[in-house]
């Protein structure tokens, strides 16, 4: 079946809303999803996936446990990526107007290739942005952003860490690793756009002679142009079951829904 974006938008948003999750950030989940839908990364299946980890509890727990000159580090209090990513890339855009160049450790949470959604918020807004985390596999994947580039692109591999890691930790003042584990990723954000133009380069040398595995903007650009102009063709059944959970929004009002600001 073919749905437009606004109907999968308003969906997704009914899905975030049933689970407690505020207004705002129910917003934000929904366009992470359908954007990312749009393009060709699976966003309602990640969604289904990851709906044990949308707690409205977790929003509260969420937390800035360390700050030095140009890095934070936050506890995702086990809340899922798909409303984290969007909140952490609003706090780099305020900590951009001092920071030159900043990166941020998230915790304690979940990750996959929806986070290029919020990477591209911040290109979209002049700055450059990269995230790195690794999934579950084992695999290590980077995804960059900048406002030279409509779409992110992705590179994947141990060669894609090597570029990566070395750029960084010359290009970045007081750079310093903490292991990534899969339960946390990265977001480098920064003003010199330059730095991630040039990292696209080597890794786009690299994967010439198939040391790396990347996916072009053009590509992600070709996937949502389509989905936008016809229609995305997405799964009846799947479709079905996020329209059963985000029914569930329709409920009799009660104290609870009502200091959540149901009707």
């Amino acid at each position: 079946m073919r749905v437009s974006y606004v109907e999968l938008f308003n969906l997704t948003k009914k899905v975030f809303s049933a689970y407690g999750i505020p207004h705002g950030c129910a917003e934000d989940g929904a366009d992470v999803v359908t954007w990312s839908e749009f393009i060709g990364l699976d966003g309602m299946q990640t969604l289904l996936e990851e709906m044990r980890e949308l707690q409205p509890s977790g929003m509260d727990g969420i937390k800035l446990i360390e700050k030095e000159e140009n890095f934070y580090l936050f506890d995702g209090n086990e809340q899922s990526a798909l409303v984290l990513g969007k909140l952490m890339a609003d706090y780099a855009l305020g900590a951009a107007e001092v920071d030159e160049t900043l990166r941020i450790y998230t915790k304690n949470t979940t990750r996959s290739r929806l986070l290029a959604q919020p990477a591209s918020y911040l290109a979209s807004r002049g700055l450059g942005c990269i995230i790195n985390y690794k999934t579950e596999s084992g695999i290590l994947r980077w995804i960059l952003a900048t406002p030279e580039i409509e779409f992110p692109v992705f590179a994947e591999g141990e060669r894609a860490e090597e570029i990566m890691q070395e750029i960084l930790s010359k290009e970045i003042k007081n750079y310093r690793l903490k292991p990534t584990n899969s339960d946390a990723f990265w977001l480098t954000c920064t003003t010199k756009t330059a730095l991630i133009t040039t990292s696209i380069r080597k890794l786009r040398k690299s994967a010439q002679s198939k040391n790396l595995t990347m996916t072009e903007s053009a590509t992600l650009k070709a996937s949502f142009e389509k989905a936008f102009n016809n229609g995305a063709n997405v799964d009846r059944e799947l479709w079905h079951a996020l329209t059963e959970i985000g029914n569930k929004t329709l409920v009799k009002s009660t104290e609870e829904s009502r200091r959540r600001g149901a009707g």
